[in-house]
């Protein structure tokens, strides 16, 4: 399963009913922490979920319930998918004012709202929104706890810098020039799975569309940045891994040579091990020096073997 999980959407209130209810009430969204069976309500609602929402078998937490089902992680999984499709059922300001004042948003100011400045001020950004006549897209990016934890993306501030260093990248994805993007988000700092919530919409409400290929290039740069140092460790790892590798091979080289070298004839043996060599360095050779090396090898092989006939012709 990713490491990073991205769900997006846009706002079309009305289109899946019956939610309404379980939502504004917020029992269902408090997660109930048991171990007990899984109840017969809950395996209604999920089979429900499931149904209007298949995306919903991507989450961390549908991955939870499914290895160990129970009260405790049917709860976790409603609650999630509920909060990751709310954009389904409710309309924008109702959306935007679920993920700014919802349990566990990190509040500052009475609020949980944050966008490009450094601070947000909530009335304000809902007549921003409600002035708004055209889409508006939704972003849910979630982690795993303990990524979140180990990497610092447990609190507000942190997503904030991110969403404003990743801004450029998610204009250029929806197509909406950059001075004209909107954005506010808020985090969740949910128990198992943190996550944020994000709203974007363009000044020109003709202009923005997400294709595929966007949400993809969204997932892997905003990935990239998330586990940056982490990456950057493992390619050292990698290259210094390379270099050992082509350290040993090149002093097996020279000593197969200097073995050939010393002798009148040509070894088949040495000449099998040289050539099985050749063969497992050219994967992380480059292509012109594969072929430079194998017209290299060829050409000294043939020499080899036509040596001994030579000396002996010409005695």
């Amino acid at each position: 399963m990713a490491r990073l999980i991205q769900k997006s959407g846009y706002i079309k209130a009305g289109k899946v009913t019956g939610y309404m209810e379980y939502v504004a009430t917020r029992d269902g969204v408090e997660i109930i922490q048991s171990t007990e069976p899984v109840t017969k309500k809950q395996e209604q609602f999920i089979k429900r979920l499931l149904k209007d929402f298949p995306d919903a078998k991507e989450l961390f937490e549908y991955s939870d319930y499914l290895q160990t089902p129970n009260r405790g992680t049917a709860s976790a999984f409603i609650a999630t998918a509920l909060d990751t499709h709310l954009h389904e059922v409710e309309s924008e300001s109702g959306y935007m004012s679920y993920i700014a004042q919802r349990p566990r948003a990190e509040k500052h100011g009475g609020h949980g709202l944050f966008s490009e400045a450094d601070t947000t001020d909530l009335k304000a950004a809902k007549a921003d929104l409600e002035a708004h006549n055209g889409k508006v897209w939704t972003f849910i990016f979630s982690l795993r706890r303990e990524d979140a934890e180990r990497l610092g993306y447990n609190k507000a501030a942190a997503w904030q810098n991110l969403l404003k260093q990743e801004s450029a990248t998610i204009a250029e994805a929806m197509r909406i020039q950059t001075d004209g993007l909107r954005w506010y988000a808020a985090y969740h700092d949910e128990g198992h799975h943190p996550h944020v919530h994000m709203m974007v919409w363009s000044t020109e409400p003709k202009k923005g569309y997400l294709t595929r290929e966007g949400i993809a290039t969204m997932r892997s740069r905003m990935t990239n940045a998330i586990f940056h140092e982490e990456m950057t460790e493992l390619y050292i790892k990698k290259d210094a891994a390379y270099k050992e590798s082509i350290q040993t091979a090149k002093e097996s080289l020279l000593l197969y040579i200097r073995m050939l070298e010393g002798s009148e004839s040509a070894d088949p043996v040495i000449e099998q091990k040289l050539w099985e060599l050749s063969h497992a360095l050219m994967p992380i050779c480059q292509k012109r020096s594969r072929r430079r090396w194998t017209r290299s090898w060829n050409g000294w092989r043939s020499s080899r073997r036509w040596r001994p006939a030579m000396t002996s012709g010409g005695g």
